[in-house]
């Protein structure tokens, strides 16, 4: 299993239809590895945030986004496995990245409806 963070975000749920709090798992900036704020694991984020990460000086810094989807390189974008807090829905964010931050929401999707060419 791979470390992995949280994003939160509010978006109309696709199983409920409701204004909702969506919760997706991003692998993006996420390492079992830390610095003296703790690991890059388990940390939850919100749309506009940068996430936590390697400064430029370590070696790791320029692999935060491993988990980009390379068919839509150079867009740093990851569809990511996400649940509606609201009704429980099984759903798939598809986020944008750019350095190190969630820059947006691309789509919010049920899950059963997996965007063609993004990695699961």
């Amino acid at each position: 299993m791979g470390a992995f963070n949280w994003i939160e975000l509010s978006a109309v749920c696709p199983g409920c239809g409701a204004d909702a709090n969506v919760r997706a798992q991003t692998h993006m900036a996420s390492s079992y590895d830390g610095d003296s704020t703790g690991r890059f694991h388990d940390r939850t984020y919100r749309l506009g945030e940068t996430m936590a990460w390697f400064p430029p000086s370590d070696k790791r810094s320029a692999s935060w986004c491993e988990a980009a989807d390379p068919g839509h390189l150079p867009s740093i974008r990851e569809a990511c496995y996400s649940e509606c807090l609201s009704c429980r829905a099984p759903l798939c964010v598809v986020l944008e990245f750019e350095n190190r931050a969630i820059a947006r929401v691309v789509t919010v999707a049920q899950e059963s409806e997996w965007p063609n060419g993004y990695l699961r």
